[in-house]
């Protein structure tokens, strides 16, 4: 999602918007309360509902946090840019649910690349299950039948692992065409044999050495989800992870071949699985992704040189310059997991990709979301907060179809 020809107009954007978000501050005493603290002693999982709770009942400034929220939409460059949906989740309560007209929470949305990340879940399961070998596993032995002769030193040494960190090796420039006639990945979805189409690219980087950005090598990790376990990516995706989490409103795009490669879920499902990697991995007091898979996989494995609010990317996930991990999706996807602030934050967005759009959501959880956690205990209550909830999204919709003007958006 990154265009070199941008790069400089994007950094200079990136300045103005650092130097212009400047909301007043309320003055907020950390003193202790006569009300309960915010912080749960006992876990807590929702089910079809989340529980609710206000901004200041959990320690933040919802006057702080909205009126930052919309100074920043104000620096959307496209006038077809929108924001459909924003949730918050602190200390296990849902604080902010918002919606934009003709959004419904029970509509599913595409994931777009965020669908990686629950890939990279299903891995580490299928690893801990035996199913695959584990991060050492040599991609080609599980398609022999595009094995050619000679045999590809290098194409024979990419493993699991190299997939998961994006460093296959593959001649493939996705970065820089995103939902362009010239991107690779579009490519692949359109192909009758999209493993074929993958593998039969050349290797132009030591596997496991550089990382370069490619759906391709995400969508060959589904492949071997679904040849691995034997039930295929969905059933088990189904069984794992979805049913566990009470996961029923969804539904799955698939490659040529019938293999799943991008997710639709709602913005509260998209939530869940958020608050799955927030407690490591753990639901209902069961171990649905193991702990030491959710450590490692949101943890740098590699750099990315990418900028974009990045400190690198683990098995799947970006990390954040401003702290926790992220799944990203085009168009303004995202599930930023804060664990130290005990919080999730998801957006479905209609972005531009082609200006800073599609990164004003990170700007909202670094500048807004971050910034506006004031105290351990609970604030006074704000009696303006219905009505900064009700206006933040209400001028959000587009008269321009219904994906405004970028290529690709489905939604």
């Amino acid at each position: 999602m990154g265009l070199k020809r941008q790069r400089v107009t994007i950094i200079t954007s990136l300045i103005l918007i650092a130097s212009c978000l400047v909301v007043s501050l309320h003055a907020v005493n950390d003193k202790p309360s006569s009300h309960p603290t915010t912080n749960s002693q006992t876990k807590y999982w929702p089910g079809d509902e989340w529980r609710t709770s206000t901004p200041e009942e959990q320690g933040m400034d919802s006057d702080y946090l909205y009126q930052t929220m919309n100074k920043t939409m104000t620096y959307k460059q496209d006038v077809f840019s929108r924001f459909d949906s924003m949730l918050i989740i602190k200390n296990g309560y849902l604080i902010s649910e918002l919606y934009a007209p003709n959004k419904r929470k029970d509509e599913y949305y595409d994931l777009y690349s965020a669908t990686k990340s629950v890939i990279s879940a299903l891995v580490g399961i299928a690893i801990y299950e035996g199913y695959i070998a584990g991060l050492d596993a040599k991609v080609m032995d599980f398609f022999p039948e595009y094995r050619t002769q000679p045999l590809d030193r290098k194409k024979e040494s990419i493993t699991v692992g190299d997939l998961l960190t994006m460093s296959g090796g593959f001649k493939w420039d996705e970065w820089n065409n995103p939902a362009t006639d010239l991107d690779p990945a579009g490519e692949m979805f359109r192909s009758l044999e999209p493993v074929k189409f993958l593998l039969e690219k050349q290797i132009v980087n030591e596997p496991g050495t550089v990382f370069n950005y490619s759906t391709g090598e995400s969508l060959l990790l589904s492949e071997i989800i679904n040849k691995s376990t034997g039930m295929g990516t969905a059933n088990y995706a189904a069984k794992k992870l979805f049913e566990p989490l009470g996961i029923r409103n969804y539904k799955w795009d698939t490659l040529r071949d019938g293999v799943p490669g991008n997710l639709r879920l709602t913005a509260r499902d998209m939530a869940k699985f958020g608050y799955l990697f927030l407690n490591h991995g753990v639901w209902n007091e069961q171990q649905i992704v193991p702990s030491d898979w959710v450590d490692r996989s949101t943890s740098k494995q590699i750099d990315t040189n990418v900028g974009q609010e990045t400190d690198g990317y683990g098995y799947q996930w970006w990390r954040n310059t401003f702290g926790g991990y992220a799944a990203k999706g085009m168009f303004g996807q995202y599930i930023c997991v804060l664990p130290e602030q005990d919080i999730v934050v998801v957006f479905q967005s209609h972005l531009s990709i082609r200006n800073i759009d599609y990164l004003l959501p990170l700007f909202m959880v670094k500048n807004a979301v971050i910034n506006a956690i004031k105290s351990h205990n609970p604030l006074p209550p704000n009696n303006q907060l219905k009505e900064f909830e009700k206006g933040l999204l209400a001028e959000q919709s587009s008269e321009f179809g219904t994906c405004g003007n970028t290529f690709g958006c489905k939604n």
